[in-house]
């Protein structure tokens, strides 16, 4: 009797306690829908204060890219010491997009200090804080956020009293915390006492090409884009108007698609095109900064209209970047070949750091996007028992979830980093 009272128990337990509760379970769904949710219910009391800092050895900003010529940021504060979390964001995402002022407010109620900072993909960074103007090297890109960090808190040390630093980044920002995790333990300017990893890329390439592959190739794939962003100037025309505006974003894009009733096929051209919006910036923002006149043959007047350039830049790929932009650059300036920018792309280049470190840990997703097998595999290699897989949400989906923030917040408070079902 006692043995199956013991049973039941048991039953009960795995079935009330520990089995994950996030409730979406196609992966695309999970993507967009977890990435709107609440997006209306983002606490406007937050006391957010953005802040610019102009960056020595920026070179000349071009003239239609005048108004990024200082590097921009955010500070949320509380008005007691308390710890600071440096918040990264995700690919192509600015310190002030919805996923970051949700964070921003998870992390104020919890009674942190929060300094966000964008993406390095996302435009202000790489006209005012991108050292190299060519983006997605990693070890160069954590040392830029790290040089930013470091300008950013001395701007606003005075109006705070920090008690310890934490670095958090999701995306493509988690992949980047890892690298300023590793200068920072080699500078000790801010001795971080935890990082969290967020759905973090293993290997850009990989990422990038999967996400691209959502639109399907060639012609097909930019009838496609031409067919949504169709729609979305109908539907919702102060995101697309004249003219190619900054408000086309992630979470813009999802928002306009959310009510529909979509099929697999259609939600993942959804995801790919908000990264080809990424791609396209990142395309025609460095050929202009690098001058290679690949896309942009003359000099951009300063008001010039820019919707033209979706068309002249012909949609291009975040593979079109490399082939076109970045690996010939890289070859004829440094000499690398194009075996060492691969590499250079890739998390595996400080994994004898990783495997060691105990100050970070991850969580990604089984269903997760932007991982193969083989990356999944590489974080369970690496990080061991500072790594949770949840069953389900996509790609970033879940980073609310009611389960999600109380795993994070109880790392970052106590260092505990338990999940039932790890």
């Amino acid at each position: 009797m006692k043995k199956l009272i013991c049973a039941l128990l048991t039953m009960m337990c795995s079935i009330l306690y520990c089995e994950y509760q996030f409730e979406i379970k196609n992966p695309y769904s999970a993507t967009i829908l977890g990435s709107i949710d609440g997006i209306s219910e983002v606490n406007k009391k937050i006391p957010t204060k953005d802040y610019t800092i102009k960056l020595s050895k920026m070179g000349i900003v071009p003239k239609n890219l005048w108004y990024h010529k200082e590097f921009k940021f955010s500070l949320v504060s509380q008005k007691k010491p308390a710890p600071l979390v440096f918040l990264l964001a995700g690919t192509g995402s600015s310190y002030n997009s919805y996923k970051m002022k949700k964070f921003q407010a998870i992390f104020y109620n919890a009674g942190y200090h929060v300094l966000s900072i964008s993406s390095p993909i996302n435009s202000n960074f790489m006209v005012a804080g991108s050292s190299s103007k060519l983006p997605g090297i990693l070890m160069e890109d954590g040392m830029d956020i790290y040089n930013i960090m470091t300008a950013a808190y001395n701007k606003i040390k005075s109006k705070i009293k920090v008690t310890d630093f934490h670095l958090v980044g999701y995306s493509l920002g988690g992949t980047e915390a890892a690298f300023v995790s590793y200068i920072d333990d080699e500078k000790h300017t801010f001795n971080f006492k935890r990082v969290y990893m967020i759905n973090p890329a293993v290997d850009l390439h990989t990422s990038a090409l999967l996400l691209d592959s959502f639109l399907g190739a060639g012609s097909i794939a930019k009838q496609k884009i031409a067919m949504m962003l169709d729609f979305i100037s109908h539907s919702a025309p102060s995101i697309i108007g004249n003219e190619y505006s900054s408000t086309l974003t992630e979470e813009a894009i999802y928002n306009i698609f959310q009510n529909l009733k979509l099929s697999d096929d259609e939600m993942k051209g959804i995801i790919g095109l908000a990264f080809r919006i990424s791609s396209i910036d990142l395309n025609y923002i460095t050929d202009v900064l690098n001058n290679k006149k690949i896309y942009i043959k003359y000099s951009v007047k300063k008001f010039e209209n820019t919707l033209k350039y979706f068309q002249r830049i012909n949609y291009a790929t975040f593979e079109d970047y490399l082939n076109k932009i970045m690996i010939p650059t890289l070859k004829s300036k440094h000499k690398m070949t194009v075996e060492q920018i691969r590499e250079s792309l890739f998390l595996g280049q400080i994994k004898d750091y990783l495997k060691t470190t105990d100050k970070i840990v991850v969580v990604t997703n089984e269903d997760e996007l932007i991982l193969t097998k083989e990356n999944i595999q590489f974080l369970k290699d690496t990080f061991d028992k500072r790594l949770i897989l949840f069953p389900r949400g996509g790609h970033c989906g879940n980073m609310y979830f009611s389960e999600n923030v109380e795993l994070m917040l109880n790392y970052l408070g106590n260092g505990e980093f338990r999940y039932e079902n790890k």
